[in-house]
């Protein structure tokens, strides 16, 4: 028997001196193996049907976030940055899908999922209603042109939703421009906003400049004067062409006159080139009176 337990006892100090440990060891037998994948086999099939049930509630609440109207759509604009909300309703179900999510490490058995759900739990999606990490467009001062920096999470794309949100930030500031270097996905929106029936626009190369038609025409005329001389102005452009270098969608034509919007891009260049110190949105009374013996007002009629 002594003979057995120095045996033992030298056993287990080469072993460590080997730098394995016994209790190590003893885990790695299949014995022990076995029975720790028959648990986590059995938990996962008691979990399985529990997020079976949570995707099905996720990919609902999803497909009214496609059918949304844009004008069901809240925002805050604070500081130059609208920061957009879904209905209270899909606010209150998105977030107790992430505190569900949240309460029990689900991510080492959301394989055969759906993807955009897999997205959402992986998010930590929890941190989206904070204000800081919902999706935003910030303009700037008075031109108004817009910069969507962080997008959308991936869980949101796909569903037409950066356009709604666009839509709601021209209502929201009235008119809205893109930059020439905007993103591809940024020019898409542009080019399917500029569709809507409710909205005027004046296009000049990858520029999109887009006003609510409902403003009045005595608006209308001083926005599209500062925003021509803008372009004059900071991005030396040569004398606009009317529907040739510079187009305007006819109904906005119709309503400010062709022979007035003419006479206004021709003035206005001459105005640039006499190198004035003033700058584009600086006072929207000085520019933008029409002769209105050439418009026919839409909203006249």
């Amino acid at each position: 028997m002594n003979s057995l337990i120095r045996k033992v006892v030298r056993e287990e100090l080469e072993i460590k001196e080997k730098g394995i440990e016994i209790s190590r060891l003893q885990k790695l037998q299949p014995r022990n193996y076995l029975a720790k994948r028959v648990k986590s086999a059995e938990k996962e099939a008691k979990t399985k049907p529990k997020i079976k049930e949570l995707e099905n509630e996720f990919l609902s609440t999803i497909e009214q976030i496609k059918n949304l109207n844009w004008t069901e759509l809240r925002v805050e604009d604070e500081n130059q940055r609208l920061t957009f909300y879904f209905p209270r309703e899909i606010e209150k179900k998105l977030k107790s899908l992430a505190t569900k999510f949240n309460k029990v490490d689900y991510s080492d058995i959301l394989k055969g999922f759906d993807k955009r759900l897999i997205d959402f739990v992986d998010a930590d999606v929890l941190d989206y209603f904070f204000k800081d990490d919902r999706p935003y467009i910030s303009y700037e001062y008075k031109r108004n042109r817009t910069h969507f920096p962080d997008g959308l999470p991936s869980w949101l794309k796909g569903l037409n939703l950066g356009l709604k949100m666009y839509r709601k930030a021209l209502n929201e500031l009235k008119y809205i421009q893109s930059e020439d270097n905007a993103s591809q996905a940024v020019q898409k929106i542009y080019t399917d906003l500029i569709q809507f029936t409710d909205v005027n626009c004046i296009l000049v190369k990858e520029n999109a400049f887009v006003i609510e038609k409902s403003l009045p025409k005595e608006q209308k005329q001083k926005l599209v004067a500062e925003y021509i001389f803008e372009l004059y102005k900071e991005d030396s452009y040569p004398k606009f062409k009317l529907n040739k270098t510079i187009i305007f969608d006819s109904s906005l034509l119709s309503q400010l006159g062709k022979n007035n919007v003419e006479k206004l891009i021709d003035y206005l260049f001459k105005f640039k080139k006499k190198n004035v110190y003033r700058d584009a949105w600086e006072d929207e009374g000085q520019f933008g009176k029409f002769d209105d013996s050439d418009s026919e007002d839409e909203n006249d009629n």
